[in-house]
């Protein structure tokens, strides 16, 4: 029987009381004191650039899906050697921060980049904004998109096609009657996340969309600006916001478990090999980390030019394109601060809560934990306005523990995705060994327990600390001058679409320190988890 604390939940609940229900319900509340915000969200302003905003996500989920299904059929039907690799470099991507996303882009495709200065054609500026967007949303959630519809490929039940085969059926009977109502809840279910992800799209449209597309995101952000700015308006986008995503949501994780019922354990199985597949899943894995190649050797560039001049920038004085205020190393050491004590706070929160007594008390919390997933960061960031500004018994707006509060609560809901599932399929039957060998709880959790998990713990650590490097929409609303992070420096330094080319290349160097210490993340999450033994 597997170890229980039963106070456990106390921690879990408090936090996402505190945290989380209680800043949303004060935005929820907000969005009712005025009438007037509401006719501003029926007016035809605010509606065309909400269908704007639906729009692009659509037009990213095809996109994202053009890429995804024949990736993932690829790795599926044929035998490519480091297949697992490959998707996890594709996958990878999701976790990127959104400026390194956007400076490669356009090192590689967009003015003075690497395609415009070898065949003088400027890609980005071609496609537009509706493009660009689209094209970013779909690098973003591809990968992930493929990995999902590859997991439910080889997790189909096999032998009801070879059943339905060897009655007779014709293949295009097999798919249409047998394969696609098995693969259909999984494939929905990662459709449906992608359009949850691109709909929330918030860096990749403030910084391509020209001004000419907005999310709701997007809009919620502009209505804080200004020396009086609308807040009801605001908070109105917000409940907009949490309602929509909050209904994908619920649409996903249903499409999950349908999908899950249908799902079997992968089984070995014999793959034609094929070299013009292994060199194809090769070249578009060198593709997906171009833009990632293109940012780290255009932080030592300027105007296409090879020099430290950003560097110098970044380290120097006010007298060499230095700006007010920034230093290199507290920008990097508050960026990792922030990570570290993101990820010991999701990582205890999803053990406490993994072994919390089961119940209904368990069961609700662990509802409210995914919660978050479906509110963006910049809703949180709002609402976090509402709670903790100002004449409050919590006054967090200023201080580096309400961005870490906020993180926490962006990964948390990833790494109880990543954690739990591990957790709960551990042998019982290891405990009870354990148990009547005379040892302790807490001696069974961290000599037996701790280091079965470590494959998914450093997995979930590392995605937690990702998420708190790239994050843009909590951290603009919430970061003052002494507490922000790189993210929100790049973006004071005008970002990878600065007009002037110093600028640009300071924010481009500053995209590669992102990229170097999320890099970093990856690297020590495969260094920590479980080796593989060689076979005899």
């Amino acid at each position: 029987m597997r170890p229980s604390l039963p106070l456990g939940l106390l921690p879990v609940a408090a936090v996402l009381g505190v945290f989380f229900l209680w800043p949303m319900g004060l935005a929820v509340q907000a969005a009712f004191t005025s009438a007037g915000a509401w006719h501003w969200l029926a007016d035809d302003y605010a509606r065309n650039r909400i269908a704007g905003g639906v729009l692009q996500a659509v037009l990213s989920l095809a996109l994202a899906l053009a890429v995804a299904l024949p990736l993932a059929f690829l790795h599926h039907r044929w035998r490519i050697p480091g297949s697992r690799l490959l998707l996890a470099v594709h996958a990878a991507a999701f976790v990127l921060p959104v400026f390194v996303v956007v400076a490669g882009l356009r090192e590689t495709l967009g003015a003075g980049g690497w395609l415009d200065r070898a065949m003088g054609v400027d890609a980005l500026s071609a496609l537009g904004p509706w493009g660009a967007v689209a094209l970013a949303n779909a690098y973003y959630n591809a990968g992930l998109a493929a990995v999902l519809l590859h997991t439910a490929l080889e997790r189909r039940p096999r032998r009801l096609e070879e059943a339905a085969a060897s009655l007779g059926a014709a293949p295009a009977a097999v798919w249409s009657r047998v394969s696609w109502p098995l693969l259909r809840p999984a494939a929905m279910a990662a459709a449906l996340l992608v359009f949850l992800f691109c709909l929330g799209s918030f860096g990749v449209v403030l910084l391509l969309g020209e001004g000419r597309i907005d999310t709701i995101d997007t809009l919620l952000y502009a209505n804080l600006g200004g020396a009086f700015p609308p807040e009801d308006r605001a908070a109105v986008l917000a409940l907009v916001q949490i309602t929509l995503q909050g209904l994908l949501l619920v649409g996903v994780l249903a499409l999950e478990r349908r999908a899950a019922r249908n799902a079997v354990a992968p089984t070995p199985r014999q793959r034609p090999s094929s070299a013009a597949a292994t060199a194809t899943a090769w070249i578009l894995a060198a593709l997906a980390i171009t833009p990632a190649v293109a940012v780290l050797t255009g932080a030592f560039q300027v105007g296409g030019d090879w020099s430290l001049d950003a560097w110098r920038a970044l380290t120097g004085g006010p007298d060499d394109g230095h700006l007010y205020g920034f230093n290199l190393a507290r920008a990097v050491g508050l960026s990792v601060g922030y990570a570290l004590a993101a990820v010991v706070a999701a990582l205890a929160l999803t053990l406490l809560l993994g072994y919390a007594a089961k119940g209904t008390a368990a069961r609700v919390t662990e509802v409210l934990a995914f919660l978050p997933l479906g509110t963006s960061s910049v809703v949180l960031g709002f609402a976090f306005l509402f709670a903790f500004a100002g004449r409050t018994w919590l006054p967090l707006i200023g201080s580096p523990w309400g961005i870490v509060a906020a993180h926490t609560l962006i990964a948390f809901p990833f790494v109880a995705r990543t954690v739990l599932p591990a957790l709960r399929s551990l042998d019982a039957s290891l405990d009870d060994s354990a148990a009547s060998l005379g040892a302790s709880l807490p001696a069974r959790i961290v000599r037996l327990h701790l280091p079965l998990l470590r494959g998914p713990l450093s997995v979930a650590a590392a995605f937690a600390a990702a998420l708190s490097l790239g994050d843009y929409g909590a951290s603009l609303i919430l970061m003052t001058d002494d507490t922000m992070s790189i993210a929100v420096w790049i973006d004071r330094h005008g970002g990878p679409g600065a007009f002037d080319p110093l600028a640009r290349a300071q924010s481009t160097a500053l995209a590669a320190v992102l990229l170097v210490l999320t890099l970093a993340c990856i690297v020590a999450a495969a260094a920590l988890g479980p080796r593989r033994r060689p076979h005899a």
